[in-house]
């Protein structure tokens, strides 16, 4: 019997995912499917932490399903705690992001203990807004000459974020 090694299963995986997801119409379930058996594979956290923030997204975005989403989010929370590098900050924020768009629709009391005992709402939202302000200025190859253009990209982020 042979066996096929779990990084090739991740792989397979996403992409069966990815191609459930897009299909038309979505087949969210079998997306969802795929998703979860990478939760189960012995995978690195960053890769745990990613497919947990992914079906949140998903399931946010398609489904009333509050609940399964903030299970998703307090293990991405959990994940989240290991993230040490620079690198991985944008994780962590985006699961921040994730857990104040949560609370935004007024889920359960236990949520909410962990929101408000870890970061206020507004911190969230602020953390959020200065990762992506930073992810901008990190992308941009001529940090020294920043134009108007890029000065009306932090107005744009002000307004999407804050609101």
């Amino acid at each position: 019997m042979t066996t096929i090694p779990e990084e090739n299963s991740y792989l397979a995986l996403l992409s069966f995912a990815e191609g459930f997801r897009t299909t038309t119409p979505p087949d969210l379930k079998s997306c969802l499917q795929c998703l979860l058996a990478v939760i189960n594979l012995n995978v690195d956290f960053r890769s745990k932490l990613k497919t947990h923030l992914h079906i949140i997204k998903i399931i946010l975005n398609n489904t009333d399903n509050i609940l399964v989403a903030q299970t998703h989010c307090e293990k991405a929370w959990q994940l989240s705690q290991n993230v040490t590098s620079s690198e991985d900050l944008q994780l962590k924020l985006e699961t921040y992001y994730l857990m104040a768009t949560i609370h935004e629709r007024n889920v359960s009391a236990l949520h909410n203990q962990i929101l408000i005992s870890k970061v206020s709402f507004t911190q969230l939202k602020f953390s959020f807004f200065f990762a992506h302000s930073a992810s901008i200025i990190s992308q941009n190859k001529s940090y020294g000459k920043q134009s108007k253009n890029h000065h009306h990209l932090y107005i744009g982020t002000v307004n999407c974020c804050f609101y």
